[in-house]
Order: C-alpha cells, then sequence, then structure tokens
C-alpha cells in the first residue's frame, strides 16, 4: 500500500498509511496571544478518514516541533504501516445535516 513515511531531524519516526480514503500530514504553527503575544505552538500531525459508509478517523501521532526541525514525509510503497494512536467510528449525518 501506498503510505507515508515520516523523518523528524532525520530520524524516522512512523509510518502512516492504511484503507483510508484520503491520508493528511500536517505541519500546522498556531500563535497564541496569551499568556505572552510571541507564544507559538508549531507541530505535525496525520490522520487518515474514510467517509463511507461511516466516517472513520485514524491518528497518528503528534510531533512538537521548534524552529529549525526539518520533517521529511516520504511516499513510500509497504505492506504495514504504524498503527494510528486513536482510530475514532462516527455514524454519518443525514442530507443537508453538517458531520
Amino acid at each position: 500500500m501506498i503510505a507515508f513515511e515520516i523523518h523528524i531531524n532525520g530520524r524516522k519516526r512512523f509510518t502512516v498509511g492504511g484503507d483510508y480514503q484520503t491520508l493528511q500530514a500536517v505541519l500546522t504553527l498556531v500563535r497564541i496571544p496569551m499568556p505572552k503575544p510571541d507564544d507559538v505552538s508549531i507541530f505535525f500531525s496525520a490522520t487518515g478518514i474514510t467517509p463511507e459508509p461511516q466516517v472513520v478517523v485514524g491518528t497518528w501521532p503528534t510531533a512538537d516541533l521548534a524552529v529549525g526541525d526539518r520533517v521529511e514525509i516520504r511516499v513510500v510503497e509497504v505492506a504495514e504501516v504504524d498503527a494510528p494512536v486513536a482510530v475514532e467510528t462516527h455514524e454519518r449525518a443525514g442530507e443537508g445535516v453538517d458531520a
């Protein structure tokens, strides 16, 4: 299966993938004005989502990052991936209703 192999600062952290319709690898920077005006959170996250017939969301570990960190995402073909740390299953909302 096609998966994402995640390396942070040259160290392999995990391989994300599976039978998900959508696989996401995201870098996020959040500026929080309190308690100090320069508070910043930077982190990496990965999720897999399958919307049918139920909504299934798999989540892998979140990694806190700092200025200067290096994140590498390799697209790989593998037989196995690392299991998500959490899997949530939700019923789909009815037509015309936000999920």
